[in-house]
């Protein structure tokens, strides 16, 4: 079954000078976040509204957040995956701070290591290797996420 993401995200909510990935708000029952060579922010719920669903074909991973002046972007991941484990990402496109990263030829690795049914979460780590769609500069990427299913 296919895994796919396609969220909005908070760009630049957080930043760092360190390699440490961003950590979600404490109030956060759902999030998923990210570190592009240290560009670090999250898409968080209640907030935020996240959500996956596995009914009707592959398993689809949703989020979105109200587009503003300052906050937008997009972040969408496919993966094969229908259980925990650590899986090759299909396809992976992230838009934010007014650049758009897409996949490179070696696929960024996604950790799934909690798979819930239906009410549950499906949560993880991902890492690996983008690039910049118009410089074609790669950066290295990693992230985690927790995800409700519907």
């Amino acid at each position: 079954m296919l895994f796919t993401a396609s969220l909005f995200i908070k760009a630049g909510c957080s930043k760092s000078e360190d390699d440490t990935d961003v950590a979600p708000p404490a109030n956060a029952d759902q999030y998923v976040t990210w570190n592009i060579n240290g560009t670090k922010g999250y898409l968080a719920g209640p907030t935020d509204s996240l959500w996956i669903s596995t009914s009707n074909g592959p398993t689809v991973f949703f989020g979105n957040t109200p587009y503003t002046a300052t906050v937008n972007g997009g972040f969408y991941v496919a993966v094969n995956a229908t259980a925990t484990g650590s899986f090759p990402m299909s396809y992976i496109s992230i838009y934010t701070n007014n650049k758009y990263y897409v996949s490179t030829s070696t696929s960024p690795q996604m950790n799934i290591t909690t798979f819930d049914g239906v009410g549950g979460y499906v949560s993880g780590s991902y890492t690996g290797t983008i690039k910049d769609s118009a410089s074609t500069a790669t950066y290295p990427i990693s992230g985690t996420f927790k995800v409700k299913r519907r």
